[in-house]
């Protein structure tokens, strides 16, 4: 069995990552509107504020999708001595970590994290691309300790 399936992530990750398209098109669709309020007669202003609410429509959907297929595709696991971590939404980065270069292992949140109890573990090794890409995001508390539990265990084994 996968990591990922033993330790999930929350799909509540989706809506996280998919604040900030939302924030956006909602922004859009407001600045529509206001400009809408003083636009001259020669618009038609029902015909704008259609065609901005069917814009921030489709920018909203096209968010919640693009990180729907990210949240699938994401993928973590332990093996022979490696954690391997890969995530991308159509080209994909993969990252093997053997635990014999893990320096360290730590559990941090944001302050959306904090708000939705999504948890994030963080792996680094001496080298820069651990800094990167080293981190699985976006699942609950309990399984955030068990996983970095798991990591330092296997650590410990390979010393």
């Amino acid at each position: 069995m996968a990591l990922r399936e033993s330790i999930p992530l929350q799909k509540i990750k989706i809506v996280k990552k998919s604040l900030g398209g939302i924030f956006a098109s909602v922004v859009f669709m407001g600045a529509v509107y206001l400009y809408s309020t003083t636009v001259s007669i020669f618009v038609e202003k029902t015909s704008l504020l259609m065609g901005a609410f069917g814009i921030g429509t489709i920018l909203c959907v096209g968010t919640l999708l693009f990180q729907y297929i990210y949240f699938k595709r994401y993928f973590y696991d332990i093996n022979q001595g490696n954690i391997i971590i890969r995530k991308g939404f159509i080209a994909q980065t993969e990252i093997t970590l053997p635990f014999s270069k893990i320096t360290d292992v730590y559990v941090d949140q944001d302050i959306l994290d904090v708000m939705l109890g999504l948890y994030d573990v963080h792996i680094s090794t001496p080298t820069i691309t651990s800094g990167l890409f080293a981190h699985i995001d976006g699942i609950n508390k309990k399984g955030s300790e068990k996983m970095k539990h798991m990591i330092l265990e296997n650590i410990s084994k390979n010393f």
